[in-house]
């Protein structure tokens, strides 16, 4: 467990690099959180003035390793209803690899892995519902109204081209 001024200093260190953003400086940093939209709940957890995150914030990428399917025993299958459902922004997939296993991948099914990435853009919407210390529908609402935000598993062929499994895509990302 934290102690306390080892959480005030984090908070601390949060709002000199959002005042630094302010003033024009180009500030990039790490912060801990399961997508975009966590880590503007977690400034805001930190204690970050609303306006502080609102005004100095431009950018948010997330990033989540996936596995890469092994090209010599992955096998295509047909995808389930559930699974088409959640892969509906993705067109019309008819077919998605599983990881089967064999001595070139040590009988896991993957060899490798791949970056997939979450791109949020603050929007003057973001920042007036963020200066309000939002909730979370607040920000899902205003994602769907700008069409910013979508499910990684609808935003990824999971598995039509081969690369990765729908499941490791759903491990990786959720839904």
């Amino acid at each position: 467990m934290r102690s306390s001024s080892a959480k005030s200093a984090t908070a601390e260190t949060a709002r000199t690099a959002m005042q630094a953003a302010m003033t024009g400086h180009l500030v990039f940093s790490t912060l801990h959180s399961r997508d975009t939209v966590g880590a503007l709940f977690r400034l805001l957890d930190l204690g970050v003035e609303p306006y502080l995150v609102a005004s100095g914030l431009q950018v948010i990428l997330a990033q989540r390793l996936v596995r890469k399917l092994c090209p010599s025993c992955k096998k295509p299958v047909r995808p389930t209803g559930q699974q088409i459902e959640k892969m509906a922004a993705a067109g019309d997939v008819k077919k998605i690899y599983e990881p089967v296993g064999c001595p070139r991948c040590l009988g896991t099914g993957f060899a490798g892995r791949r970056c997939v990435f979450e791109l949020l853009n603050m929007n003057d919407s973001l920042r007036d519902i963020t200066m309000r210390a939002p909730s979370l529908p607040d920000i899902q609402r205003a994602l769907i109204d700008t069409q910013l935000h979508q499910p990684a598993a609808k935003r990824l062929p999971a598995g039509g081209r081969g690369i990765t499994s729908f499941t490791e895509v759903d491990r990786a990302v959720g839904v």
